[in-house]
This record gives C-alpha cells, sequence and structure tokens, in this order.
C-alpha cells in the first residue's frame, strides 16, 4: 500500500514537472516569435502586424491617390490608424493624409499632419519629404516666413536629399515676397553656383521681366483648357508663369480686347483629360478652371 502512495506520487510530480516545463518552453517559444515578428519605434516594441496593416491599406490607397480621388484615400487612412497608432506607420499614414489634404486644397489642413510625420518619425525618406512639404504647404498658403523657417531646415539638413534646384526657387521667392531681397539674390546666386548647367536662373528670370510675342496666343473657343488665373497686365502674369513653368507645365498667354490676360494651359481632346489636368495642378498649389 505505501509502495503504491509513493509510485503515485512519483508519478504525479514527474506529470506536474512536465507540464511545468512544457508551458516554460511554450512562453520561450512565444518570446522569440514576438521578437521576430516586431520592429522597434522610438526603442518600443511594434508588432510586424502594424507594417502588413500598413501595406495593405497602401494597396488600396495608392492607385486613389493617382486617380486624383483624394477624399476617398483620406478615408481609408484615417480608418486605419487605431490599428497603427504607436508605431512609425502611423506617422507614415499622416504624411500621406498631407498628400490628401493639399489634394483637396486645404493646406491648413495639410500643414498639420505634416508636421505630425515630421515630429513623430526618427529618420528616413518620410521624414525628409514630410517637412519639406510642410515648407510648401506653408509658401502655397501664402505663409512665406513660416514656409522659410522650414525650408531652412531642409536647405541645412536634407539639401541633398530633394530637389535643390526646386527648393532655392521656392525660397528665393519666398524671400521676395517677404521683401527680403538681399536673401532673394543670394537664393538665386547660390542656385547659379550649385546648378551651373541649370537654365533656371535666365529662363525665370527672363520671364519674369520680358515677355515675347511667342507668350501671347490666340484662343481656340473649340477646344478645351485650363484658365490658371486673370490679371489686368501681362507683367503680373508672370510670376504665376514662372511657377507653372518650374513645375514642369507649359502655361501660356491670351489677351483678349477688354485688355484683360489670362494665364492657359493647354489645349485637352476632351473634358476629362482637362479635369485629370487640373487636378494635376492642384496638387502642386496652382487653381485652374476648366474651359471650352
Amino acid at each position: 500500500m505505501f509502495n503504491v502512495v509513493i509510485n503515485q506520487s512519483i508519478v504525479f510530480v514527474f506529470f506536474w514537472y512536465t507540464t511545468l516545463m512544457k508551458q516554460i518552453i511554450s512562453f520561450c517559444i512565444l518570446l522569440i516569435f514576438i521578437g521576430c515578428n516586431a520592429v522597434t519605434h522610438k526603442n518600443k516594441l511594434v508588432p510586424l502586424s502594424a507594417q502588413s496593416d500598413y501595406r495593405r491599406v497602401m494597396v488600396k490607397v495608392s492607385p486613389l491617390l493617382l486617380a486624383g480621388n483624394y477624399y476617398q484615400a483620406q478615408r481609408l487612412l484615417k480608418n486605419t490608424q487605431g490599428f497603427l497608432r504607436g508605431s512609425k506607420f502611423f506617422y507614415n499614414t499622416q504624411y500621406w493624409l498631407g498628400e490628401c489634404s493639399v489634394g483637396q486644397g486645404d493646406y491648413i489642413g495639410a500643414q498639420k499632419y505634416y508636421y505630425s510625420a515630421y515630429k513623430g518619425l526618427d529618420n528616413g525618406l518620410t521624414k525628409i519629404l514630410s517637412v519639406d512639404a510642410l515648407a510648401r504647404a506653408y509658401y502655397f498658403n501664402g505663409q512665406y516666413q513660416q514656409a522659410l523657417a522650414y525650408f531652412t531646415i531642409v536647405y541645412k539638413q536634407y539639401f541633398s536629399k530633394v530637389n535643390g534646384q526646386k527648393l532655392l526657387f521656392l525660397m528665393a521667392d519666398a524671400y521676395k515676397q517677404t521683401g527680403n531681397l538681399p536673401k532673394y539674390r543670394l537664393c538665386l546666386n547660390q542656385l547659379k553656383y550649385k546648378f551651373p548647367n541649370n537654365t533656371f536662373d535666365t529662363k525665370v528670370v527672363k520671364t519674369e521681366y520680358h515677355l515675347t510675342k511667342s507668350s501671347v496666343k490666340d484662343l481656340k473657343t473649340d477646344k478645351y483648357y485650363l484658365q490658371c488665373g486673370i490679371f489686368s497686365d501681362a507683367k503680373n502674369a508672370t510670376a504665376l508663369i514662372a511657377k507653372l513653368k518650374w513645375n514642369g507645365f507649359s502655361p501660356f498667354l491670351i489677351k483678349k480686347p477688354t485688355g484683360k490676360v489670362y494665364v492657359i494651359l493647354g489645349y485637352y481632346s476632351s473634358k476629362q483629360r482637362a479635369k485629370l489636368e487640373s487636378k494635376q495642378l492642384k496638387r502642386f498649389g496652382f487653381d485652374s478652371v476648366v474651359k471650352q
């Protein structure tokens, strides 16, 4: 009888020990799994599920952005933010929400998102894009002093990582708008020094003060076009012409018998193509109206 009790006790202890060891081993495996399936952000462990969630939503958002459907893209990004909070991917979505806001002409909203991304990210391309975009959002909203503060950060820290020619152009124009002509000339000289083969300096300055006859064309009323601005004097339209050209567009002027001067983009074979180009203009901060 005594031997049976001892044997039962040994079996119970052995069973308890093996169960405990299984739990310890399972716990160790779980820790290894978490360690292998996590990334760090600001020295905190973040599951890779956040990365997969971010990739999944960006697969849906990217074609919407390309198609100019900023409202729907913005809704998708906002719905995903709760799953990403606390990770670097949350701040990546903040940058793309800023892009959606710019696409809808909301520069103040864009400033909030770009600032969040810039401050929240440790480093990387998205951080650089965020501060550059933040500066441009202030610039296109007419807040030139704030724009210059962030342009200066980009110039000092990330100049080699961005479009340096465009940066110096926007800085020069911002200084000009604030009346700081010495800094305006300094930016143009920097542009000439850093990019000796560029055509910006002579091209834009010439466009700014001298309009050739070929710049003014006749209006084809049977075609679709984009009206980007109306001015009482052709010389006042040159700043807009320069900005449009610098962003890759090919504007021209139309002078009507009333004396008004129109900055035009076109022509387009259909109204749909004109609308797509108008959305592209909006991304660069330019307003336009489709006309025929």
